[in-house]
């Protein structure tokens, strides 16, 4: 799956704007954000614009479980 996120007029979140799937497209529907700065991989690559490869998300300690996505198991993250 792919997911594209774009920061608010803020800047305070990261606004899931384009993505593949059934998953994401019910995400974007929903108004899925994430804040900058938050647990997620997502959160953290905007806050610190630095690339992200987490290879085995449950030994991460940034990552955030989505209830909509149970079968993540790797996160790749570019500002």
């Amino acid at each position: 799956m792919k997911y594209i996120f774009l920061l608010d007029e803020a800047g305070e979140y990261a606004v899931l704007r384009a993505s593949t799937g059934e998953a994401g497209m019910n995400l974007i529907k929903n108004g899925y954000k994430l804040l900058v700065g938050s647990n997620s991989t997502i959160g953290y690559v905007i806050a610190n614009n630095t690339s992200r490869i987490v290879s085995e998300v449950s030994d991460d300690p940034v990552y955030f479980q989505n209830e909509l996505l149970p079968n993540t198991r790797s996160e790749l993250a570019v500002p």
